[in-house]
């Protein structure tokens, strides 16, 4: 087949767009169904083999470790307040009653009551005793309490009124002696307390009752005395009428007091009349007028008036007559009014001098009245000072009285509460009997929890195998890697239920293969970035060796149907792609075109796959520096411009710098990864070597991933082949 007419060469594209995201990649990720359903027969004999050393721990542990328990339990009896109560007040508060408990269950476990107890003759004597002995034969009692506080438990059963004791060891028969030996000398060292109590507050009581007695005795002869001093017993027979006295003195004293105003107002206002300040009033008038010389003044003075009148009646009011007589009326009138003036002030000054001595006498009787009240007032003020002292001596000594009822009382009560047998604040409710069971071992759960353990530690190990496995697994491993963007995944050839006999042109020699269909899925995914980011040539660059990314070129050259493809092999270390596509591996190729030994034209093969071979070139042409040069660019420039595609197939990148080259040259660059080989790391740092040279990082394509047991890749592969085989008659 001869190479194309060469088209109008193309613009390179720019490389801005290709995904900026690089680095490490993101922890794995761990599918738990796929690996418990991969690993179920190791799990299933793990278990298998868990139960059988179950059975082997169970029966060694039952004749070398046997451990039998055992508890004595405890109540809180309610708590007597009166002695007169059939039953004590229950504490209801949960809280209450818990911080209780466990106060009790400390104080069975200190180290007091557990040394008291190892001073027991029957503890010594028990089997676990003999672990604590010297070699003289001496019980180490030291070692024994501190191994009971190692061992040996107490605490409070929630919701009820109960706490309890417990202790684990090797012999039945030692578990009912220590335990009740420790649980009595609890009690009695209980008990001992309680009286020591009970002891001390009655003390406290006693000497509070005699001091109030020895009060007392002083308060009685203190009051004797006082009333005698005082003369009470007198004061007391008189005091209602002395008081009566004094009040009456009070009551002249207020009278004497209003009256001496009265009769002061009075003298001023008989004063302001008497200067003329204040017009004479009516009674002033009346009074005046009943002396006998103005009464008759007054008759004279109405006589003449009557006079006038009849006069006038008879003459008028010009006759001589009645000038006469009106003269004489005015002249009686006129001595009438001055005799009545004159009389009004002798009136006022003979009142005046009345009201003065009224006032001086008042004045005189009111200070003879406060000095006897005074002096009253004050006999009375000191006899009931007096009283009121002892009223506060006879109070203090009635309170006494009180108080010394009330300490008898109590005191009566404690030795009530005291001789009551249920005024114990804690009792035994169960003591601890012999076991009949062991605690451990017990095959029901020794066995499975061997067993389950055992799995457990396995199923650990499988999973963290699974999250420090570096390789790549599958697309998923990749999501972090130059952003996740994964191009397509190709099944390895051995897991495709249609066994195709190479992977090679796999997609025109079994076309109905499920890795033919992946590829399929490839080229398509690969044409649709080229398409839209304009790219004419691509560099497929695998990452380690055997990645298989000369198969891949191969396979994406004979997809492209309908297109112009031109693939390179620039691995001139170890070219292979020729053969893989048909063509001769050792003529004329990419070395001589290097060294313009050679043009592009003369040097291309063809394939029966429609798509066009430049080989490596001969062995002895083979230089991988010329890949740097010039004749590179050249090359491509005139590739790009004769074919729609040129895929470059590379050297590894990480065992060979001129696959870095190569992609700095081209407009892309596909990574292809070798599934369950490559190290996600060194993905990621081809990837972040690529996103540093000029062309575009295209993505990623994972090679030969593989199904594993348990997975669901298997399972859509056979889905896949089973859906494209041809139809049955």
């Amino acid at each position: 087949m001869s190479a194309p007419a060469a088209p109008t060469p193309s613009p390179r594209p720019a490389a801005s767009s290709a995904p900026t995201a690089r680095g490490g990649g993101r922890a794995p990720t761990i599918d738990p169904v796929r690996i418990l359903r991969q690993h179920a027969k190791l799990f299933a004999i793990t278990l298998g083999c868990g139960l059988v050393l179950g059975a082997v721990v169970h029966f060694g542990s039952l004749f070398l470790y046997p451990i039998y328990s055992g508890q004595v339990l405890f109540e809180l009896n309610p708590q007597l307040v009166d002695p007169t109560d059939i039953v004590g007040q229950d504490t209801t508060q949960e809280e209450t009653v818990s911080r209780l408990a466990q106060t009790e269950a400390a104080r069975i476990m200190s180290r007091n009551v557990l040394t008291e107890a190892c001073k027991n003759r029957d503890i010594e004597e028990t089997v676990w005793a003999k672990w604590f002995v010297d070699d003289t034969g001496g019980f180490l009692i030291d070692e024994a309490v501190d191994e009971l506080e190692e061992d040996m438990g107490a605490g409070h059963r929630r919701g009820t009124q109960l706490f309890y004791l417990g202790w684990s060891t090797h012999d039945a028969d030692d578990v009912p002696v220590v335990l009740n030996t420790v649980a009595s000398t609890y009690l009695r060292l209980r008990n001992q307390d309680d009286e020591l109590r009970y002891s001390g507050t009655h003390e406290v009581f006693q000497k509070q009752l005699d001091a109030i007695d020895q009060n007392l005795g002083t308060l009685r002869r203190e009051i004797q005395d006082f009333i005698q001093s005082n003369q009470i017993p007198a004061f007391e027979e008189n005091s209602l009428q002395s008081q009566k006295g004094l009040e009456e003195l009070m009551l002249r004293l207020s009278e004497t007091i209003r009256d001496l105003t009265l009769q002061k107002a009075r003298r001023e206002m008989l004063v302001q009349k008497i200067n003329g300040e204040v017009r004479p009033g009516d009674e002033d008038r009346r009074q005046a007028e009943q002396h006998p010389a103005i009464m008759q003044l007054r008759r004279d003075a109405e006589d003449g008036k009557s006079n006038l009148e009849h006069a006038q009646r008879r003459f008028g009011d010009d006759h001589p007559a009645v000038i006469a007589a009106k003269e004489r009326a005015s002249g009686s009138q006129a001595r009438y009014d001055a005799e009545l003036e004159l009389a009004i002030t002798k009136h006022l000054n003979a009142e005046y001098k009345t009201t003065l001595d009224t006032v001086v006498g008042l004045e005189s009787l009111l200070v003879k009245q406060n000095g006897d009240y005074t002096a009253e007032a004050e006999r009375l003020e000191k006899l009931a000072a007096a009283v009121a002292e002892l009223e506060s001596k006879k109070d203090r000594m009635a309170q006494l009285q009180e108080d010394r009822a009330s300490i008898q009382q109590r005191l009566g009560e404690l030795d009530v509460i005291k001789m009551r047998e249920d005024a114990r604040r804690v009792r035994i409710v169960q003591e601890s009997l012999r076991p009949r069971e062991l605690t451990f071992p017990q095959p029901e759960f020794v066995i499975p929890g061997v067993a389950m353990l055992l799995l457990a530690t396995v199923v650990g190990i499988v999973f963290t195998r699974e999250m420090l496995d570096q390789r790549v697994r599958s697309a998923a491993d990749l999501g972090g890697v130059a952003g996740g963007r994964v191009l397509g995944v190709i099944p390895d050839i051995a897991d495709d239920p249609t066994t195709p006999d190479s992977i090679e042109l796999v997609s025109r020699l079994a076309p109905q293969s499920p890795v033919a269909e992946s590829l399929r899925q490839l080229s398509a995914s690969f044409s649709r970035v080229l398409a839209e980011r304009g790219l004419r040539t691509v560099a497929v660059l695998p990452a380690m060796p055997q990645s298989g990314a000369t198969s891949v070129t191969v396979n994406l050259a004979a997809a492209a149907v309908g297109r112009r493809v031109l693939v390179i092999d620039a691995n001139l270390r170890r070219p292979t792609l020729a053969t893989a596509a048909g063509a001769t591996e050792d003529q004329t190729g990419l070395a001589e075109c290097l060294t313009g030994a050679s043009t592009l034209a003369a040097a291309v093969q063809g394939t029966t796959a429609g798509f066009w071979v430049l080989s490596a070139g001969a062995p002895a042409e083979r230089v991988v520096e010329r890949l740097y040069g010039e004749g590179l660019d050249k090359l491509l420039a005139e590739a790009r411009a004769a074919y729609d595609l040129v895929l470059i197939d590379t050297a590894p990148s990480l065992v060979a710098n001129e696959s870095l080259v190569i992609a700095n040259r081209v407009d892309g660059t596909v990574v292809v990864v070798r599934a369950m080989q490559d190290q996600r790391g060194l993905v990621a740092k081809v990837a972040g070597q690529i996103q540093d040279t000029r062309g575009q990082f295209l993505g990623l394509i994972l090679n030969r991933q593989r199904s594993t047991a348990g997975g669901y890749y298997q399972k859509n592969l056979e889905a896949m082949a089973e859906y494209t085989a041809p139809a049955k008659a």
